[in-house]
């Protein structure tokens, strides 16, 4: 997996937030069955994520798992995770699992859903194609306008937010990705929306 920067907003999420996950059902006293790799504990994800063993994908399924519960039982909700692909969604939730070792990994992804709320899309918009060169990435629409919206707020983009790729965009996200000193590719890809929908400073190492 390519190593995302993980951004301050991220790693100071505190216990207390991760324990106030709010959840769609429950019985009389808030209780409910956990499944599959959530109940394990952050410390088996970390050494499954970083040792890269097989045990990685059962955790990759279970948070790809979660999102579609999620969407499929939240009002108003089409996705929680609209341009996070499951690469980045185990980065951030290594990240987080590491500041709470001893917490279940069901508990830090809740978190982490609480984090990603500002991203979450309403309703389907129609697939963009960004091609630039060797760099190609396809983003739903929403996601192109709120990136617009930011690159606007950046300086960077004079045009209008409506969700369409063409030259004025792709000029914009060169000039975003190289003051970021970022890999210029021209389109939308993971890393650049990462560091510009979460323009925080970059946590220090640990």
């Amino acid at each position: 997996m390519r190593r995302i920067v993980v951004f301050a907003r991220v790693a100071a999420l505190a216990f207390g937030s991760l324990c106030a996950t709010s959840v769609l059902a429950a019985d009389a006293e808030n209780r409910f069955a956990i499944k599959g790799a959530g109940i394990a504990k952050c410390s088996a994800f970390v050494q499954a994520f970083d040792s890269r063993s097989n045990d990685a994908y059962i955790f990759a399924g279970w948070i790809t798992g979660y999102i579609t519960a999620l969407n499929q039982n939240t009002p108003k909700t089409f996705d929680f995770a609209p341009w996070q692909s499951t690469d980045v969604l185990m980065i951030l939730l290594r990240d987080l699992c590491g500041r709470n070792p001893d917490q279940q990994v069901y508990r830090v992804a809740g978190g982490l859903v609480q984090i990603m709320a500002r991203d979450r899309i309403e309703t389907l918009s129609e697939p963009v194609q960004m091609e630039n060169g060797e760099h190609k990435v396809t983003q739903l629409k929403e996601v192109v306008r709120r990136m617009q919206e930011r690159l606007k707020e950046e300086g960077v983009y004079k045009g209008t937010a409506d969700g369409s790729y063409g030259a004025g965009t792709r000029k914009a996200l060169e000039t975003y990705q190289t003051q970021q000193k970022l890999p210029v590719t021209g389109v939308a890809d993971p890393q650049t929306l990462m560091r510009l929908m979460y323009p925080e400073k970059p946590a220090k190492p640990r």
